[in-house]
């Protein structure tokens, strides 16, 4: 048969060249959406020329063709950027942590089995990796951590190993990082590490409430200029132009600087000093959450009446997120698992709060606004008239919780997550329950069985093939061991 036959024309021959480049520092690379204050994502626009900028131009850290990046980021997480192209574009490897929640175990297998030599973290997941496996970083030359206040006492373990620690600072509209303090020392982990001088390429403003700039040593807004700024808000120009504002003093004409909402004072020399939020806006294990986004998604369930969103302190210390709602009679108690699930349809597993309060009504200041400071907190503990943990099992999974999420007494059906517990703690949880009990036990399972008994009954399970195997002594030895503590 001639030409293509039955399936059609043949197909073209192959190219014998590769195809031509129109690309353009100033085109989009990618864009990465964020949380956004009124509900509704925003869309950050990327460009070719703000990531040569971060992975070629930086100088925060000698890269180059010898060294081993751990890419641990979601790809929906502006840090991969770094881990990625920062390694490509530098003849550099890429060491890949499996997809998924990343646990210690798994970070610590990657850097040593491939000789990382780079890695960034946020610092939730620093603190986890270095407080559960001490030596996990021993290998490698230098870490970056960033997302959050660097955790100081994980900051003096690595240290202490003669790796290089840098504190990292930056939001998604300056293109990952924008201000590096390289070289972190013991002394400065005393108190609160500063976030950098900006790199190179960049400016850095602090500016008060008129955009005056403030005297060094005194607070204001941080506003980031130069190749590190993003191209703004895609399909949102009034939010473009009230957070990109032009910029005095940039030669290039039509140069914008972005206005990062975090409150700075600077040194004489340069260096800056993060103090705060100036809005809403919170840092939970190393993402930046908008609460409005949380209380907007709420507003949408047909029971909810109205919700606010906070922040509260653990008994261990971590941050926590807290839905406080008024309900309909509908939605039966707890009120927290259905709108766990309502609310893990919608937004990501960061942005779901683990705690819950419902109150018949929010309560409201005089003028009529949500009154946030009277919002009560958490009940700290489980409900004592509840079950008790009943059998070794259930007894080792409350003891287990109970010491990471600093909580005296745990009853058997009492949420892990309703506690306190997040998914870095859920690492710790499966790590500690796998030394008691000889059993691989995946970090899934904390969140598809939250309660105590729901736990134990999964690892009841995941044990009877291995149980099998044993006498009826050494399952009577075992079980002692782990009522014994």
């Amino acid at each position: 048969m001639g030409g293509g036959g039955r399936g059609g024309p043949a197909p073209p021959p192959p190219p014998t060249r590769a195809p031509g480049n129109t690309a353009t520092g100033a085109d989009l690379a990618y864009v990465m959406y964020t949380s956004g204050s009124t509900g509704r994502p925003k869309a950050v626009g990327v460009t070719h020329r703000n990531i040569h900028q971060l992975v070629r131009r930086g100088r925060f850290a000698d890269l180059g063709a010898d060294e081993v990046f751990l890419h641990v980021a979601s790809l929906s997480f502006d840090a991969a950027t770094f881990e990625l192209w920062g390694a490509l574009c530098n003849g550099a490897r890429v060491a890949i942590v499996p997809a998924g929640i990343p646990s210690a175990a798994a970070v610590e297998a990657a850097v040593r089995e491939h000789g990382v030599t780079l890695a960034l973290l946020t610092a939730g997941l620093f603190q986890h990796v270095v407080r559960t496996r001490e030596t996990a970083f021993a290998t490698a030359r230098r870490v970056l951590v960033g997302g959050d206040v660097l955790p100081p006492a994980e900051s003096r373990v690595l240290l202490a190993q003669g790796v290089e620690l840098s504190n990292v600072y930056g939001p998604t509209e300056c293109t990952v990082f924008c201000a590096v303090r390289r070289g972190v020392t013991g002394a400065e982990t005393l108190a609160a590490v500063p976030i950098g001088p900006p790199v190179p390429g960049a400016t850095a403003a602090v500016l008060d409430e008129r955009g005056e700039p403030v005297p060094d040593g005194e607070y204001g807004e941080l506003v980031v200029g130069g190749p590190v700024v993003a191209q703004g808000y895609l399909g949102r120009p009034a939010l473009t132009a009230e957070r990109f504002v032009p910029d005095p003093l940039a030669a290039e004409p039509g140069a914008r600087r972005y206005r990062t909402g975090d409150l700075v004072r600077r040194d004489a020399d340069g260096t800056l000093h993060f103090a705060g939020r100036a809005d809403q806006q919170v840092k939970i294990l190393g993402h930046r959450v908008e609460l409005g986004e949380i209380e907007a998604a709420l507003g949408t369930h047909p029971e909810v009446r109205s919700a606010v969103v906070a922040v509260h302190r653990t008994a261990a210390g971590d941050k926590q997120l807290v839905g406080h709602v008024a309900v309909t009679a509908a939605l039966a108690e707890p009120v927290g698992p259905a709108l766990r699930a309502y609310l893990r349809d919608r937004l990501p597993e960061y942005l779901v709060p683990t705690a819950w309060v419902r109150l018949d009504e929010l309560p409201l200041t005089s003028n009529g606004k949500i009154d946030r400071a009277a919002l009560p907190a958490p009940a700290p503990t489980g409900d004592y008239a509840r079950p008790a943990p009943d059998g070794p099992v259930e007894q080792a999974v409350a003891e287990v919780w109970g010491e990471l999420l600093g909580v005296d007494r745990i009853a058997a059906d009492d949420d892990f997550f309703t506690l306190g517990g997040h998914s870095l703690l859920a690492t710790q949880v499966v790590a500690l329950l796998c030394e008691r009990f000889p059993v691989e036990l995946p970090v899934s399972a904390v969140f598809e069985h939250p309660t105590v008994a729901g736990l134990a009954a999964a690892l009841v399970r995941a044990l009877t093939d291995h149980v099998a195997q044993l006498s009826d002594t050494e399952v009577e030895s075992m079980l002692t061991q782990v009522s014994d503590g």
